[in-house]
């Protein structure tokens, strides 16, 4: 299967992991990125995300080289914020035809990811999931990964191995 790693990171955390697979599976990579930039400090930012999920708004996107359709493995990560995926994640995959697609879901989150998986599977009808995974960081902007690395690491192979086939 041909791979594409999609990833939104304000913090960088999520990057970080996105990069780990990278590395670990031959997948091409797209960082999703919104057209207006979300400024401030962590809680003006987490207040707007609030806004735009209670608003249903779906931020505008820069445009991506890559086409998800193209591709038959799709690993989607998103922060968790206020218990759902990121707006610019949902504004995303709002945009796709999903339908026959493997896709693996991930977040990352301080306490507790809410229905952030369930999200991403409902924007991605008629996909296929598999290995979805949360992992957790501490609550201080984030540096700190909590999840084990040896969890982190088989959770990698697995999806190694769901993306070969």
């Amino acid at each position: 299967m041909n791979t594409l790693i999609v990833y939104y990171s304000l913090s960088g955390n999520t990057e970080s992991i996105a990069k780990k697979i990278e590395h670990s599976i031959n997948a091409d990579v797209l960082k999703i990125e919104t057209v207006e930039p979300y400024l401030g400090s962590y809680d003006e930012i987490v207040e707007q995300w609030q806004e735009e999920v209670n608003k249903k708004i779906k931020p505008d996107l820069i445009p991506s080289e890559f086409d998800p359709e193209e591709y038959d493995c799709i690993i989607i990560w998103s922060p968790t914020r206020r218990y759902t995926i990121a707006p610019a994640v949902l504004s995303f995959l709002s945009t796709y035809d999903w339908t026959e697609k493997t896709v693996i879901p991930f977040v990352t989150n301080w306490w507790n990811a809410g229905t952030a998986i369930e999200d991403i599977k409902k924007a991605c009808i008629w996909a296929n999931f598999e290995c979805e995974k949360e992992i957790l960081f501490d609550n201080e902007w984030w540096h700190q990964c909590l999840t084990e690395t040896e969890e982190i690491n088989e959770w990698i192979q697995s999806i190694n191995e769901v993306c070969e086939n």
